[in-house]
């Protein structure tokens, strides 16, 4: 009776143990699975949210609205199918809500999607496909043949221009005219690795100011995005009449915001803050800081 009632008492402790362990383990591996953020496409006027049609070139703007799970988002990347990455950005938060405008591609079919992802590296994406209008005529253009842009010392020629109404500006009316400069150009002879010399910029580059100090006061610093590679020829350009072109020639994965140590013979796609594409070709660099560059450019109407 006596070694019966033992082996119960020892068979209880046994199986307590067994369930603390049991718990511990069950414990560990709820923590180990940590709810993931949640990532939503914003149903707001304006915005694409869901599979649509456009013609190619056509600007058109998604939201995403993310909640964090158990821990903070740390990244948000928006992708194209056909023209690489959009967005790739570092945060630090626990919701985030964001509205990114994007320009249609010349790809018949397109996919967009959007990826947060948290400390642990969980994500979550949705996405969505953007068709090409097949039926749609390709868009208008601006032509310039001859703008003249001086850098930061040139007397004879202003450095600030603006693509649309295509004119270049002197820095005081320049001020008041913010919102619509697209293009700065300065000449920077010992800066960089390589020398940067001639540089094409615009008021959001980071160092724009250092060569137009009177861009540190505006509020509005639009920036231009320039390809620093393309197969395009002078040919291409001058045989550009639609904007078929000026959205192929466009790699929104490799733009920089600035182009440097620019040549006369250089073609540079590019596209300014309202998301319109363009081509720059260099007809003439004068590479001194009281020179200046001659350009032709087309750009979407």
């Amino acid at each position: 009776m006596f070694i019966t009632k033992a082996k119960d008492s020892f068979l209880q402790k046994a199986n307590r143990l067994l369930f603390v362990v049991c718990l511990i383990a069950t414990g560990s591996c709820v923590e180990d699975k940590m709810p993931p953020p949640m990532a939503t496409l914003l149903n707001e006027p304006g915005l694409i949210t869901h599979d649509t049609t456009l013609p190619a070139g056509k600007l058109f703007s998604i939201g995403i609205e993310a909640l964090a799970g158990k821990e903070p988002l740390t990244n948000i990347t928006i992708k194209s199918s056909s023209a690489g990455t959009l967005l790739d950005s570092g945060i630090h938060t626990n919701q985030l809500r964001l509205i990114k405008q994007i320009s249609k591609g010349i790809a018949d079919v397109e996919r967009i999607t959007i990826t947060v992802m948290d400390k642990s590296r969980n994500k979550s994406s949705v996405s969505l496909l953007i068709l090409r209008d097949v039926g749609a005529a390709w868009g208008f253009i601006l032509t310039y043949p001859s703008l003249k842009i001086g850098a930061q010392a040139c007397n004879a020629y202003r450095p600030c221009l603006s693509l649309q109404p295509g004119h270049v500006y002197p820095g005081d009316s320049a001020t008041n005219l913010q919102n619509i400069i697209d293009i700065l150009y300065y000449y920077n002879p010992g800066g960089g690795v390589p020398i940067y010399a001639s540089v094409f910029s615009s008021p959001g580059e980071a160092e724009a100011p250092l060569f137009y100090p009177f861009i540190d006061s505006w509020t509005v610093k639009n920036s231009t995005y320039y390809n620093t590679t393309t197969t395009l020829t002078e040919a291409d350009f001058n045989a550009c009449n639609n904007d078929s072109l000026l959205i192929a020639a466009y790699d929104e994965g490799t733009s920089k915001r600035k182009y440097k140590n620019a040549l006369a013979g250089n073609i540079i796609p590019f596209k300014i803050m309202n998301g319109k594409r363009g081509i720059i070709f260099v007809k003439n660099i004068q590479g001194t800081i009281d020179g200046f560059a001659e350009i032709a450019v087309k750009i979407q109407e």
